[in-house]
């Protein structure tokens, strides 16, 4: 097997984590989270199965299980996740930190 730009690569693993796998969201959390995307983006809620292998969000699970998590990222237009040019839209990014705001704002216990 050729080796790309006769590169060497070496491989040492040091440890893993447990990945996080999100607890169904109460209706009240779930309910604003729509309230608030219809009101900001003019579209509902998107949800998707990605970040699994996150274990810091585990790891607070496990400390405060009764707690509800809303773990998101940005990925607006011409975004590059996790590319060599790992660009984000601030237009996009201003709505997506407003909408977290209005979330947390009206969420009631």
């Amino acid at each position: 097997m050729a080796k790309p730009y006769n590169a060497k690569v070496t491989l040492e693993i040091k440890g893993c984590g447990q990945g996080f796998n999100s607890p169904t969201l109460e209706s009240k959390l779930k309910e604003n989270i729509e309230k608030t995307c219809i009101e900001t983006f003019n579209k509902q809620a998107l949800y998707y199965g990605e970040g699994g292998s996150i274990p810091f969000i585990n790891e607070l699970n496990f400390k405060y299980p009764k707690s509800q998590f809303i773990v998101t990222g940005v990925l607006g237009p011409e975004s590059n996740a996790h590319g060599p040019n790992e660009f984000l839209h601030l237009g996009y990014l201003r709505k997506m930190v407003l909408t977290l705001a209005h979330i947390i704002k009206n969420y009631k216990l």
